[in-house]
């Protein structure tokens, strides 16, 4: 069953490491361990987890070339199920090219522009008035829950319409999706809640049983009422408001509409694809908004030329960004990738190889063999970044940009598969970004070194994000 990997480098060949770093270990131990192992054997390694053998990649050259193979997902993926159904991110090929190609045009440039923006600026003014209580206080406080909030508040606008971010079902459901999400994770790296039916008996243990269906009882109200009340036929129901003369619509209107008119969806899969928006638009944004602020509360530099692009752009104006204003917010652009590169939020991708497939160093992964393809690996690689574990924005320069691999940066992924919101959160965090430093100086006692990482789904800070806000007015 393992002899293949024996071609590989790594670690002694024997899954006894696996199994006792799945009793004793935790995931965040699991995700410096691949980087130290990358660091000690090369871009290209064999690794276990208990007794599966994982071909580690982060060479960028067979990064592409993997991503772009289309390949099936691990069978991990479908861990995320209970959570966020069968949408985009664990649907199988034949599934995901169908859907793919529907829900692609809700995510061009102008219908972001036209129907999504104005829900940002919105969630953002109500974001800096609730942080007023810390501005000038002097007090490091952890930002994020006021940047989670606002997050999925925004996610539920644009993806449903939902604006009550201040009703009890909202904030029940955010609840229950925390929980949730915590649940999951756990389930990733402890692999004894693998089989289905002790993760069932687990969570029933731990009385939270019910806890999926909580998470997912706002979004499947309103979906209902969506479809119920026919609200994307040609009359007025379907618009929310009107600004410029334009409709202003979510995306579950967007969608609604390919459903009711022309039945690319079943109702089934439409509520897997809310799902799975919500879960990929929400979190990792925020956490990536957060780990900025951070790191310019820290490098006050860096936050002063921020500053300074900021004015340059919209002077002593209040006016929320337009979309032409926030495509001139060049260098806040190159702090936010910087960090999707310091911080990979999604630090690896887990395929299964369907062929044989022959890497850049001439070694061949058989077909049936489990693919570990380290985001993290690539951003963290000292041969491309000097100073990989130093948050510098001068990483994406144009002149270094230029000098690179284009496969040396791929935080939303390459190929087909790519990340199909990203061009949403680049300008939702841009918009959030820019608002609140237009109100707020940072500052944090806090230094680069004090940065302690966890990993369950995604990577997030062990300590929080503690910052103290000052007033620019």
């Amino acid at each position: 069953m393992v002899k293949f990997v024996n071609k590989f480098k790594g670690p002694p060949t024997v899954p006894v490491f696996g199994n006792i770093f799945n009793l004793l270990g935790s995931p965040a131990d699991y995700y410096y361990y691949l980087l130290k192992m990358q660091q000690v054997y090369g871009s290209t390694l064999r690794i276990w987890f208990l007794h599966i053998p994982f071909i580690v990649v982060s060479d960028p050259d067979d990064v592409q070339m993997l991503l772009s193979k289309n390949l099936e997902k691990d069978k991990t993926y479908k861990f995320l199920v209970d959570l966020i159904g069968d949408g985009l991110i664990t649907a199988d090929n034949q599934r995901w090219k169908k859907n793919r190609r529907v829900i692609s045009p809700a995510f061009n440039l102008t219908t972001l522009a036209d129907y999504f923006l104005g829900s940002f600026n919105d969630q953002n003014e109500k974001l800096v008035q609730k942080l007023q209580k810390h501005c000038d206080s002097n007090e490091l406080f952890d930002i994020w829950e006021y940047i989670d909030t606002a997050s999925f508040s925004i996610i539920c606008e644009t993806a449903m319409g939902y604006k009550d971010d201040e009703e009890v079902e909202f904030l029940k459901s955010r609840e229950a999706y925390m929980k949730a999400s915590d649940l999951v994770g756990q389930r990733f790296y402890q692999a004894w809640l693998h089989p289905s039916f002790m993760f069932k008996l687990y969570t029933q243990i731990i009385g939270m049983s019910d806890i999926f269906e909580k998470a997912k009882a706002l979004p499947k109200t309103i979906l209902r009422k969506k479809y119920q009340n026919q609200r994307l036929s040609s009359n007025s129901q379907m618009m929310d408001e009107q600004k410029d003369g334009k409709r202003t619509q979510c995306i579950v209107d967007i969608l609604y509409d390919l459903y009711n008119k022309q039945h690319y969806f079943t109702e089934e899969e439409l509520m897997d694809e809310i799902l799975t928006l919500i879960f990929a638009g929400s979190e990792t944004t925020a956490i990536t908004v957060s780990f900025t602020l951070l790191m310019l509360a820290m490098e006050q530099s860096i936050q002063a030329k921020v500053y300074e692009e900021q004015y340059s752009v919209f002077g002593s104006s209040k006016d929320p960004p337009t979309a032409k204003d926030l495509n001139q917010l060049t260098f806040l652009e190159q702090c936010i990738k910087e960090t999707l590169r310091r911080f990979t939020i999604v630090p690896i991708i887990l395929r299964r190889a369907d062929e044989d497939l022959i890497l850049k160093s001439g070694e061949i992964i058989p077909a049936g063999a489990h693919i570990n393809i380290s985001i993290a690996g690539v951003h963290l690689n000292k041969k491309t970044f000097p100073n990989p574990y130093i948050w510098d924005p001068s990483n994406f320069d144009e002149e270094c940009i230029a000098s690179r691999h284009p496969g040396t940066f791929i935080p939303f992924g390459v190929g087909s598969r790519m990340c199909i919101g990203n061009k949403y959160a680049m300008m939702t965090m841009k918009a959030q970004l820019s608002t609140l430093l237009r109100n707020y100086r940072l500052t944090t006692t806090l230094s680069q070194d004090d940065i302690k990482l966890n990993f369950d789904v995604v990577i997030r800070s062990a300590n929080g994000y503690r910052i103290m806000l000052h007033s620019r007015h």
